[in-house]
């Protein structure tokens, strides 16, 4: 027999793995975009942002192309291709070259683009979404910034088990300033922190130029960045990238989100260094 006819193709998809007597079940969501993800030289990788779970009976993921893709209980049956309800929730909205506007909202319904398929073009999110329900809400909110656009924040309905194809919020134009990724590699990695439902911040660690998606020199500068989390309006920044000032200078490190802790927070720098910001001490 055909090996390949008889082995599930995982490419592109999202796994879930059950561990029982024999070993592991899995179940598996290829999504319909995948042999274009999987074209050739396109490098469209579903699997660069992980999965979340706003709630236990609603599971979110997406990656390069810059789709959400929504799979309601995912604990019970997983659903056939075609049946996921998904949409384009990140752009490309580089001044020339493969942007597409973003529809204006309210009145937004954005499709799949695929033109967005190779990484080159797409809006690649190259970390995982964070999500933070606000106390007294049936909804959380779901973070993502990747690289070519600002961070947008989407609704997860908690009745209804799908998530608000326009966005509740973005950074395209908030008190303090634009905030917006750069337009080469990586883009932004995110974190939250709270008091439970209340007093929400998200952090930023983005660099202040792409292009650079190793960074392997460590002179590509990071911008730690706090945004209060209903509104996205800046609240603070580290960003001083001035090269006259070593001290200031934070090499920017990929793919690690901020780590919030005790009331501290922990960023990692490129050229083994974790630097520690907090309230000072009287």
């Amino acid at each position: 027999m055909d090996t390949e006819a008889r082995t599930p193709n995982f490419s592109e998809s999202i796994l879930k793995l059950r561990l029982n007597r024999k070993g592991f079940s899995v179940d598996h969501y290829r999504v319909p975009e995948a042999t274009a993800l999987d074209g050739h030289g396109n490098d469209g990788d579903l699997g660069a942002g992980a999965p979340v779970l706003p709630f236990d009976n609603l599971l979110i993921g997406g990656g390069k192309q810059g789709v959400l893709y929504q799979i309601p209980n995912p604990a019970g049956a997983w659903p056939a291709p075609q049946s996921v309800p998904s949409f384009q929730a990140f752009f490309n909205t580089r001044p020339s070259g493969a942007a597409i506007p973003f529809p204006h909202f309210p009145n937004c319904a954005p499709t799949i683009q695929p033109e967005y398929a190779p990484q080159m073009v797409g809006p690649n999110l190259h970390g995982s979404p964070v999500v933070w329900q606000p106390e007294g809400e049936n909804f959380a909110l779901i973070y993502g910034m990747p690289e070519k656009d600002y961070i947008r924040a989407f609704k997860a309905m908690r009745d209804t088990l799908k998530v608000e194809s326009c966005p509740a919020m973005t950074t395209e134009n908030v008190a303090g300033g634009t905030i917006r990724s750069p337009d080469g590699m990586p883009g932004g990695f995110l974190s939250i922190s709270a008091s439970g439902g209340r007093n929400g911040i998200l952090w930023a660690s983005v660099p202040v130029e792409g292009g650079d998606a190793t960074n392997t020199s460590g002179d590509v500068c990071g911008r730690l960045i706090a945004m209060n989390a209903l509104t996205l309006e800046k609240l603070w920044e580290d960003g001083n990238c001035d090269p006259t000032t070593p001290m200031a200078h934070v090499p920017f490190a990929k793919f690690v989100p901020p780590t919030i802790a005790q009331g501290q927070v922990f960023r990692v720098a490129y050229k083994n260094a974790v630097h520690v910001y907090g309230l000072k001490r009287r």
